[in-house]
């Protein structure tokens, strides 16, 4: 099976982030929002894609100034001082960055759960909380949540009610990663087996994504932008 299209983000080398194969991973990264439900992935997915786009276009105007992240931020600094570092793609990868770590959070989490699907029973409330929930809700407070205002806060909140299970979630995944490999989806699909081979899938991607915006998040320390 395959997610994002069977790789893996290219090595961080001395701290630097090439601009280009970052840009060619982070489009196989949009699927994977369509598995939270509309509600969810809609505003982020769009946001997502929105700037990439920007970032995209930057280097494409750019390439030889563009050749990785912080070249392009460097470039974006010299030809617009006044404007940076809010600039077109210094701002654009600063919003990409913020969401694609709240994919990355969530994943993260799911990968350490490991295949446990059932919900619980919060003491508080009473009723049954499926695991996605709460994880979706500590990424997106760790990633996002300090960035956002009041109504956008609570229009998450009120997305999160329309979250998946963490079984459906799974079940998703193993869709789109057969789909990718162009396998048969159906029921017989959507084994245990099959959801295990995605938490493994997801173990093998997700330190060469953790390691990326590790990497981005210090470029944008070096340069003194708020991350």
């Amino acid at each position: 099976m395959m997610l994002l299209g069977g790789k893996v983000f290219a090595p961080v080398e001395n701290g630097e982030v090439d601009l280009e194969q970052f840009l060619e991973r982070v489009a196989y990264v949009l699927p994977l929002m369509d598995c939270l439900g509309s509600a969810i992935s809609g505003p982020i997915k769009s946001d997502i894609a929105g700037n990439i786009s920007k970032v995209r276009s930057v280097w494409e105007r750019h390439p030889e100034e563009c050749s990785s992240v912080r070249a392009m931020l460097e470039m974006e600094r010299r030809h617009h001082p006044t404007a940076w570092p809010r600039a077109y793609g210094t701002g654009g990868l600063l919003w990409l960055k913020r969401g694609l770590r709240f994919i990355q959070l969530l994943l993260q989490e799911l990968v350490v759960a490991g295949p446990q699907l059932s919900g619980r029973i919060d003491a508080n409330y009473q009723e049954s909380i499926d695991p996605l929930r709460e994880m979706a809700t500590h990424a997106y407070n760790v990633a996002l949540r300090p960035h956002h205002n009041w109504l956008v806060q609570h229009i998450f909140k009120i997305a999160l009610i329309a979250a998946p299970s963490q079984n459906g979630f799974l079940q998703a995944l193993v869709r789109i990663s057969r789909q990718s490999a162009q396998l048969p989806y159906n029921n017989e699909a959507l084994s245990a087996a099959s959801e295990v081979a995605i938490l493994d899938e997801l173990q093998h991607m997700l330190p060469s994504f953790t390691a990326t915006l590790d990497a981005i998040d210090k470029i944008y320390q070096d340069l003194n932008i708020d991350n």
